[in-house]
């Protein structure tokens, strides 16, 4: 039987109706709109819970997931920097060659307002799985490349894949930090230690 997240938005609609402050609810209630994708209502809610006085890291952590869910990068790179000094911000993709002008102009406006540097993998065919294996190989090697250059205290992921665990070990083994960040839903089923 699943969740009914209708059914929960309703009941948490109420609550913050009856109690604007009731921080627990504004964040329930953000989570449930993730769930149904419905990501404009899910960051309204997550500022209405930051509003009220949640200090909750994790408010901070889910506000940026959902900024991610909607394709906002900008307001995405604002949540991972806060309080952290940026020292470089990738943008990973596997694009089918030729890559559409609207999807050129998007890298270039992206790249231009908010500093992404752009790491795309082309293919000449749509095969998602070998696309997606070049991009986490690239992401992998540039992490650790990275670490070795003593370029971050801190990286920064956004992803669910199981993929990076042993990326994760290494750099946990150059005295490195490294935060992964990722929907509930799509992190994968893995022990780290």
């Amino acid at each position: 039987m699943g969740i009914n997240f209708n059914r929960a938005i309703d009941a948490f609609k109420r609550s913050v109706k009856i109690d604007k402050t009731f921080e627990d609810a504004w964040e329930l209630l953000s989570y449930a709109y993730g769930q149904i994708e419905e990501h404009e209502k899910e960051i309204e809610a997550y500022l209405k819970a930051l509003e009220y006085g949640s200090e909750l890291e994790d408010t901070w952590y889910n506000l940026g997931l959902a900024y991610y869910g909607k394709g906002d990068y900008e307001k995405l790179k604002d949540i991972i920097t806060k309080r952290r000094k940026l020292q470089g911000i990738f943008l990973y993709e596997g694009v089918v060659y030729p890559m559409s002008q609207e999807k050129k102009k998007w890298y270039e406006d992206l790249r231009k307002r908010s500093g992404y540097e752009i790491k795309a993998s082309f293919d000449k065919i749509a095969f998602s799985d070998a696309i997606e294996k070049k991009v986490d190989i690239k992401i992998a090697i540039d992490i650790i490349s990275l670490a070795y250059e003593d370029s971050y205290d801190t990286a920064v992921l956004v992803s669910g894949d199981g993929d990076f665990v042993p990326v994760l070990k290494k750099v946990k083994e150059l005295d490195k930090n490294m935060e992964v960040w990722a929907f509930r839903y799509s992190l994968a089923n893995v022990k780290l230690s």
